[in-house]
C-alpha cells in the first residue's frame, strides 16, 4: 500500500507543478474575447473584457489587421490552457482524495 501512496504523492507533485506552469502561461495571455462591430462599410474589432463588474471594450482596429489576427490566436491559446488547467485541477482533487482515503 505504501508503494501506491508513493505513486499518488508523485502524481500530486506533478499536477501541482503543471498547475503552476499553466497559471504562469495564463498571466502572459490576454483575457477577454474579440467583438466585431460593423460601422458603415467597415468591420472593426474590440477587445471585450471584465473590469470589476463592468464589461470594457478596447478598440483594436480594422478586423482584418494582423494585430487582431495575432490576438485572436492568443485568446484561442488562453482558452486551451484554461481547459487544460481545469483538467489538471480536477485530477489533483481526485488524487488528493485518494491519498486521504476518501471516496467522495
Amino acid at each position: 500500500m505504501s508503494v501506491l501512496k508513493g505513486i499518488l504523492r508523485e502524481e500530486e507533485k506533478r499536477l501541482k507543478a503543471l498547475s503552476r506552469m499553466y497559471r504562469s502561461e495564463l498571466r502572459k495571455l490576454p483575457k477577454g474575447s474579440i467583438s466585431l462591430k460593423k460601422i458603415r462599410n467597415g468591420k472593426y474589432a474590440y477587445l471585450a473584457y471584465r473590469d470589476g463588474k463592468r464589461v470594457r471594450f478596447d478598440y483594436l482596429g480594422n478586423a482584418s489587421s494582423e494585430a487582431v489576427k495575432r490576438l485572436h490566436v492568443q485568446i484561442r491559446e488562453r482558452r486551451k490552457v484554461e481547459s487544460l488547467m481545469s483538467q489538471a485541477s480536477e485530477n489533483l482533487r481526485e488524487v488528493e482524495r485518494m491519498i486521504r482515503g476518501s471516496k467522495a
